[in-house]
């Protein structure tokens, strides 16, 4: 496994020596993604699951690699605004969530920002993506989303529409990335089915962490050239 320090030395290269042209592809590079992904987990992770989604200019995407843009969203108030009952933070280019206790279910922090209206009554990804609407988007939860509630393709409280229906018109690079795969779905058969589903409506991703430093150190494309999920991101 490649060192997350050298992955993250090639995409500032990569990024100076050509610009975003892979954010004008709509795509992004996964090596870009390394350093994105450890520093959610390096200053917001609360301890346990939580999603959390950005959207910055194109010509600002060179600067994931520093991670200048994210200086204005101090880590203590996102992990405050996170334990909060509201289990939520929005700010104009950065939204986070952990699950909350409704009765006897838990809203999972995905749905939080992706489908359920907060106190002003809007949806945190929809008002995120007003900011910019041909910007870099990339929206991570540590888990992935749970096939029992999240990627049904028919259920109830499943993110799928609302993937559908905010990335649809979005013309800027986006990407959906996941850490672990959520315990209770490793045996699952319809994992690998679903998480199609997802990257049907936006691009897919796993970054995983190394095993002796727990800083993340790879990014893969989930989907494989013969459109299945690649081993990667299942196992």
């Amino acid at each position: 496994m490649v060192c997350a320090h050298v992955l993250a030395k090639f995409a500032l290269l990569f990024l100076l020596s050509f610009g975003v042209s892979h954010v004008e592809n709509k795509t992004l590079d996964q090596n870009t993604l390394v350093p994105v992904i450890q520093f959610f987990n390096q200053n917001y992770d609360p301890g346990s699951q939580y999603a959390i989604a950005i959207n910055v200019p194109s010509n600002q995407c060179a600067d994931y690699v520093d991670n200048n843009f994210l200086t204005k969203y101090p880590a203590n108030n996102v992990k405050n605004d996170m334990s909060s009952e509201d289990k939520l933070y929005t700010a104009a280019e950065l939204i986070a969530a952990r699950p909350k206790k409704k009765g006897k279910f838990n809203i999972h922090s995905e749905s939080i920002l992706l489908r359920i209206p907060d106190k002003q009554g809007v949806v945190p990804m929809n008002q995120l993506l007003k900011k910019y609407s041909n910007g870099c988007v990339v929206f991570y939860t540590y888990n992935s989303p749970c096939v029992q509630t999240c990627t049904a393709p028919d259920g109830t409280h499943s993110i799928l529409p609302a993937l559908e229906e905010l990335f649809r018109n979005y013309e800027g690079s986006k990407a959906f990335v996941f850490t672990d795969i959520f315990p209770h779905d490793k045996p699952k058969p319809e994992l690998a089915a679903q998480l199609r589903l997802v990257d049907d409506r936006i691009p897919l991703y796993r970054c995983v962490k190394d095993n002796k430093t727990q800083q993340i150190a790879e990014c893969f494309v989930c989907r494989g050239n013969n459109g299945n999920i690649v081993e990667e991101c299942l196992k």
